[in-house]
């Protein structure tokens, strides 16, 4: 079993997103996006299944013809 600390690629820059793949399959990937306020990643599509899960901040994510509005309250 790999194991992966989290906290470890923990990396942001002022210039642009920063995107750290964790696991590659076929089908799925899951990855650690990070991006600072203001930063944003344009609508394109994806040959795998996409899942996000925001950890902090807000931001609006693009599914398909429909916007999702989230906020992590802490």
């Amino acid at each position: 079993m790999k194991h992966i600390d989290l906290a470890e690629l923990l990396e942001f820059s002022h210039l642009h997103h920063i995107k750290k793949d964790i696991v590659k399959t076929a089908g799925f990937n899951a990855a650690l996006i990070y991006l600072e306020k203001n930063q944003e990643i344009h609508s394109h599509p994806e040959p795998y299944y996409v899942l996000s899960h925001v950890l902090e901040g807000e931001g609006i994510i693009t599914a398909g013809a429909e916007l999702y509005y989230v906020k992590l309250d802490t």
